[in-house]
């Protein structure tokens, strides 16, 4: 079905000119770009960008916002009202293709999920409530096709470029995160008390970044490209590494422009220039120590079981696996109905008091959560997936950032609790949304 895009707006060349006005100033104008599409936009859209940067910013800090007395993230409660209010966008790609397909999987999804909550409220309370919220956060992929259809392919661009360029000149304040989070005001949360000022999110939005202006040909992105490549050696994240290494072979295999070459150009460089700085300045601290080649290399060793200094969370996440496996056989029929929302999933792991309930793998927490009810949440990433790839071999290069950026996310989901939380999950299913959303193009070689 055609989609439609947003009427031009009005020009003001009607209106009379004065010769003597002075022309805009380099900067105003830069300002105006970026600020004019933003204040001509629904309420709504602009919502929703707000909602958007905030989780990619301040992660888990604005995740962990609640309104008083209501055991829900205020993030989520906002989706569902934006959801609402841009039905008249979105509804009509769900009447059929992969649109109605998309949302049959939610509905199954949904109802699964709903009947598992009658059965864990009792047992777990509020951590069954907080568990499930994940299923909820899907449902962000039809809040992302709203805000495409309504505002079009080039203010879709415009807006992932500021919200990715904001949040890596937040991440750029990661090595005084200390001094950061010490002046950060401290929010109620769902779950307990947490500084608002966060940087959870730092290692695969640093990457889904990179991807998004590594394959742009202006300056600015140049510049952004070789911060996201700094940001990502600080987050030191194995599956962003890994995640990062496959998109790229897939941008070179599927790109039919030199896009993909591009991106290779500015990963060496930057690194170059990257670690080049690093031999000038002081050791930058990253997330599992200081930021050089060998802790690299390191995370390499230790990922595929070699021992190091940094192979603890290796270890951790091995016997988180097997305490979940063990959950799922100690549970009567947990091979097919799952062990349920708010249930331990790693035998009572703790880290300074608090309580790791998660293996951080999402593929094995939802399918020992779930059993069955797994599937369709299965089945939404095999069909945005498949629809991305379709786009992207025919020269649509929005569709080929997103499926590239799906080996980052799949690989981040491996390792990470990535969708138990809105800064993962609703983030990337907006971001697919976004993608699907947008007519398909055909761009020329």
């Amino acid at each position: 079905m055609a989609l439609e895009e947003p009427a031009p707006h009005a020009t003001n060349a009607a209106q009379p000119q004065h010769h003597a006005e002075a022309k805009p100033g380099a900067e105003e104008q830069f300002l105006n770009r970026i600020w004019t599409p933003i204040t001509r936009q629904p309420i709504w859209c602009a919502a929703t960008w707000l909602l958007l940067a905030l989780l990619v910013t301040w992660s888990y800090g604005a995740n962990n916002l609640a309104l008083p007395g209501i055991p829900i993230p205020l993030v989520d409660l906002m989706l569902i009202a934006l959801i609402v209010g841009s039905r008249s966008w979105w509804r009509p790609l769900t009447m059929d293709g992969p649109g109605r397909t998309i949302l049959v999987l939610l509905v199954l999804l949904s109802a699964y999920g709903g009947v598992r909550l009658l059965v864990d409220i009792p047992e777990h309370g509020l951590a069954a409530v907080r568990g499930s919220v994940f299923i909820v956060e899907a449902w962000a992929v039809f809040l992302g096709v709203g805000v495409a259809r309504r505002l079009g392919r080039v203010n879709v661009e415009r807006g992932v470029s500021i919200v990715f360029g904001t949040a890596l000149v937040w991440f750029c304040l990661y090595p005084f995160r200390t001094q950061v989070i010490d002046l950060s005001p401290m929010v109620a949360g769902v779950q307990r008390s947490a500084p608002l000022f966060a940087f959870a999110s730092l290692g695969f939005v640093s990457g889904l970044a990179l991807l998004w202006f590594g394959t742009k040909r202006t300056n600015a992105s140049a510049v952004a490209s070789a911060v996201s490549v700094a940001v990502i050696l600080m987050a030191q994240s194995r599956g962003v590494f890994a995640g990062i290494t496959v998109a790229s072979l897939v941008l070179l295999g599927m790109s039919r422009r030199r896009a993909s070459h591009l991106l290779f150009k500015r990963l060496v460089t930057g690194g170059i220039a990257v670690i080049a700085l690093l031999a000038l300045l002081p050791p930058l601290p990253g997330r599992l120590g200081a930021v050089s080649f060998g802790t690299v290399i390191e995370l390499v060793d230790t990922g595929i079981g070699r021992e190091g200094e940094v192979s603890s969370s290796f270890d951790d996440r091995a016997n988180w696996n097997k305490a979940t496996i063990a959950a799922i056989e100690e549970k009567e029929l947990g091979w097919v109905f799952g062990v349920g929302f708010g249930a331990d999933l790693t035998d009572g792991f703790e880290v300074n008091g608090i309580r790791v309930a998660t293996p951080h793998n999402d593929f094995l927490e939802f399918y020992a959560r779930l059993g069955i009810g797994f599937f369709p949440w299965v089945g939404l990433w095999l069909v945005s997936s498949r629809t991305m790839f379709s786009r992207a071999g025919r020269g649509d290069q929005i569709a080929l950032w997103g499926f590239a950026s799906t080996m980052v996310i799949v690989a981040v989901s491996l390792t990470q609790p990535f969708s138990s939380f809105a800064y993962g999950g609703m983030v990337w299913w907006l971001l697919v949304g976004l993608v699907l959303g947008l007519a398909p193009t055909r761009t020329a070689n």
